[in-house]
């Protein structure tokens, strides 16, 4: 048909229409390669809230494990460790083995998703954002039954700053996916 071969023409002719069929897959006009999601870039590169989240993570599997693993492993070596909060360790005592596994589980997603978040993955984005939501809302809960000020309201402005870190627009661009041209 005549009229779509001049439709196709025209949009190839539009003012301010850039032609990117020169270009290979995955570079801008400029010539530069495009950061794609799923390749490692440099640290220099990635905005400072994800390498501080990231670390955030690893700290916090790392004190999973090591809880989860005392909890189900019991030994006098733990008493310094759980000196420390003699009550959690009575109340989680009480509670038999799961807590260990839900710790060491809690431990292998956290350290998951910081690899993950280095390495530009959306899913570490997501786990990332939900763990620290779901830390608020419990120190939220934990604000409005044992009305400890201090530990309730530091946690939720804790876990807010870090939801407001991941929802920066850097961040955000950070784990969006790359198009193709």
């Amino acid at each position: 048909m005549p009229g779509s071969t001049r439709s196709s023409s025209l949009r190839k002719s539009w003012p301010g229409r850039v032609n990117r069929s020169h270009l290979q897959p995955g570079t801008r006009p400029s010539g530069r390669r495009r950061i794609t999601a799923g390749k490692p870039i440099s640290a220099a590169q990635r905005p400072r809230a994800i390498t501080v989240v990231a670390g955030i993570l690893f700290l916090a599997a790392a004190i999973s494990l090591l809880t989860g693993v005392s909890l189900l492993f019991p030994d006098p070596r733990w008493n310094n460790l759980w000196n420390l909060n003699q009550a959690a360790n009575a109340a989680f005592v009480r509670l038999g083995a799961m807590p260990g596994i839900v710790l060491l589980a809690l431990g292998v997603v956290a350290g998951s998703a910081g690899i993950g978040m280095i390495r530009e993955k959306q899913w570490a984005w997501w786990i990332a954002v939900s763990l620290f939501a779901i830390h608020g809302l419990g120190d939220a809960f934990s604000l409005m039954v044992t009305r400890n000020l201090a530990k309730g309201v530091s946690g939720v402005l804790i876990a807010g700053a870090f939801l407001f870190w991941l929802s920066q627009p850097a961040v955000r661009r950070y784990f969006r996916p790359a198009r193709s041209q």
